[in-house]
């Protein structure tokens, strides 16, 4: 279990939000979120406020860590 919900749901929910992002039209985009989600989608652990940018293919995220944290 995922905090509030199962293993599956949370994936389920992983699995709409990458679908969300891959129809998106825009060519950037500004995602915030959890920790958790964002650890999901890039197998990174996030320290507060720390930004990232990634190149997105196929749902998923290849996250380069850009130096800046707030």
């Amino acid at each position: 279990m995922v905090c509030c919900v199962s293993a599956d749901e949370f994936e389920a929910r992983m699995e709409a939000l990458r679908m969300y992002l891959r129809q998106r039209p825009e060519k950037v985009l500004a995602v915030v979120s959890h920790f958790g989600v964002l650890e999901h989608m890039t197998g990174h652990r996030f320290t507060n406020c720390e930004i990232w940018s990634c190149l997105w293919e196929d749902g998923y995220c290849s996250a380069e860590h850009d130096g800046v944290q707030l």
